[in-house]
């Protein structure tokens, strides 16, 4: 299974399964401290904010170059903190399938993730879940 279905599949499961607060963290075996994180409920009860790490968290080696910026920009994603963007909930399955495939994307041409790299998928379901 590639990484876009991979993404997918946990964020379906996530979104039908999580409380307001919960997480979805997805990091890839390499490059070592890059990620995607979502939220849910952050901007409103369906609401789910989309994080992806930025140069002020990434070391020195991995830091991302100007073109790298202007890719995640045209993504959609603010480029402030950690770079982040709200999708608008609720989400529909085209929507959930557009945050996949977009993530999937970012993963390998900004952040040069290895196709075959593995992902790690850390869940939690908010206060009131645990999983």
């Amino acid at each position: 299974m590639d990484h876009r279905d991979q993404i997918l599949k946990k964020l379906l499961e996530w979104i039908e399964t999580t409380g307001d607060g919960g997480f979805l963290i997805i990091n890839p075996a390499e490059p070592e401290g890059v990620y995607v994180q979502f939220n849910m409920g952050a901007g409103g009860a369906d609401d789910v904010i989309w994080e992806a790490i930025s140069n002020e968290y990434l070391p020195e080696p991995q830091q991302l170059d100007h073109a790298q910026h202007v890719a995640l920009g045209d993504a959609g994603f603010l480029l402030r903190g950690n770079y982040q963007q709200i999708a608008h909930g609720p989400l529909s399955e085209d929507d959930v399938r557009f945050i996949a495939d977009t993530s999937a994307n970012i993963l390998h041409t900004v952040y040069l993730v290895p196709e075959d790299a593995p992902l790690e998928f850390n869940l939690w379901l908010g206060p009131d879940r645990c999983h």
